[in-house]
C-alpha cells in the first residue's frame, strides 16, 4: 500500500491547485473474495448535498491511467464542492448537475463619477507619459505623435480640474 502513496500525493496536489480543500484522499485496500486477493483503490471522500459523506474511487490495477482522470471528477465539480450545503441542496432540487454548477462571480465595485465630482486624471497622464517615452525609444513617429496627443489631452483635463 505504501507504493501507492505517490498517487495520493499527486491527487492532493491537483486538488490543492484547483483550490479544493474539502476532499479527503485515501488509499484503501479491499479484499476481493472472488479472486482471493487484495485490491487497492484511490478514494476521495466529500460531503454531498444531504451532508452525507460520499466516495469517488478508482481501482489501482494495470489499467489505472494515473490520478488525472480520477482527480478530474473533483476538479470539474470544484465550484459545487466549495459551495454551502444550501447551494448543493438547491442544485439537487433543481436537477443541476454538480459539474454544471458555476459559482456567481464577485463583481468588483467600480467607482462612478457623479455630475459635478472632480475627476483626477493624474494616473492617465502618467500612463501616457510612459507610453510617449516607450514610443521615443522605438522611434516610431506615428506612435510618438499619437501618444503625445493622448498625453496632452489628459494633461489639459488635469489642469482644468486643478484650477
Amino acid at each position: 500500500m505504501a507504493k501507492y502513496n505517490k498517487y495520493k500525493k499527486q491527487a492532493e496536489a491537483i486538488l490543492k491547485e484547483a483550490g479544493i480543500t474539502n476532499v479527503d484522499i485515501r488509499i484503501e485496500d479491499h479484499y476481493n473474495g472472488d479472486y482471493d486477493r487484495t485490491d487497492y483503490y484511490i478514494c476521495g471522500y466529500y460531503e454531498s448535498w444531504d451532508q452525507e459523506l460520499r466516495c469517488h474511487s478508482a481501482l489501482i490495477d494495470k489499467w489505472f491511467d494515473g490520478v488525472g482522470i480520477f482527480s478530474m471528477f473533483f476538479t470539474q465539480r470544484a465550484d459545487w464542492l466549495k459551495a454551502t450545503t444550501e447551494v448543493k441542496k438547491h442544485c439537487w432540487d433543481n436537477n443541476i448537475h454538480p459539474a454544471m454548477y458555476k459559482a456567481p462571480e464577485v463583481v468588483k465595485e467600480v467607482k462612478r463619477w457623479k455630475k459635478g465630482d472632480p475627476k483626477d486624471y493624474s494616473e492617465k497622464c502618467t500612463y501616457w507619459a510612459n507610453r510617449v517615452k516607450e514610443a521615443e525609444k522605438t522611434g516610431n513617429s506615428e506612435r510618438i505623435e499619437y501618444c503625445t496627443k493622448r498625453y496632452a489631452y489628459f494633461a489639459n483635463k488635469q489642469l482644468f480640474v486643478n484650477s
